[in-house]
């Protein structure tokens, strides 16, 4: 795994506490679960993960009933980072799976989809004028973050084309990106269109 730079952890940790309780609030969470001795942004953006998007077996409606499930499924996601072969951390994961069960019992595990890791670089002439555009637009410094999406598009571009890869956004912490009630501030919006052309005009210069 790629160690994140100096500057994103100075960065990361001067907004490490802000950001922690944001998502506790937020998401209703009583604690931060994973590593601890990884800042909460480290954990976020930087760290891999094993996330349970679903589980489903046996009898599950209301009141009793005492039936022992003869099929159960789970759905799991893993978020890779930089440098992290998927091919080889399904190998890993098959094993763990493997050895978790008992002789009664087979197991499978099905790939519903994979790509490998991609990272945006922060140190480069165009993504210090990106940086410089935003800051302009919406008058605050440029945060430096890391988000565990899904773009699989992203690695052929920079296969292809052999150019810095840049993704930015304009969101905000309670959008809820992805969900029915999905929304974008219209000020965002505005000054996401500003930050564009900024970053062009700084890009020719």
């Amino acid at each position: 795994m790629r160690p994140p730079t100096d500057e994103e952890l100075a960065d990361w940790k001067k907004k490490d506490g802000h950001y922690a309780k944001m998502v506790q609030k937020m998401s209703g969470a009583h604690a931060l679960e994973g590593e601890p001795e990884f800042l909460a942004l480290e954990r976020t953006g930087s760290r891999p993960t094993l996330d349970a998007n679903g589980i489903i077996g046996g009898f599950t409606g209301d009141g009793e009933k005492t039936v022992i499930p003869a099929r159960a499924t789970a759905k799991v996601s893993m978020r890779l980072v930089p440098d992290q072969d998927w091919k080889s951390i399904l190998a890993s994961l098959e094993k763990h799976v493997a050895a978790l069960s008992t002789p009664g019992v087979e197991i499978k595990v099905v790939v519903l989809g994979s790509a490998p890791p991609v990272m945006c670089g922060v140190d480069h002439d165009a993504a210090r004028a990106l940086r410089a555009a935003y800051s302009e637009a919406f008058g605050k410094e440029t945060a430096l973050v890391r988000v565990g999406g899904s773009i699989p598009v992203s690695v052929d571009f920079q296969q292809a084309i052999g150019a810095p890869l840049m993704i930015s956004g304009i969101p905000q912490a309670d959008d809820a990106v992805h969900s029915p009630n999905e929304h974008l501030d219209i000020d965002h919006y505005h000054r996401g269109i500003e930050a564009v052309i900024r970053f062009i005009c700084k890009l020719g210069e």
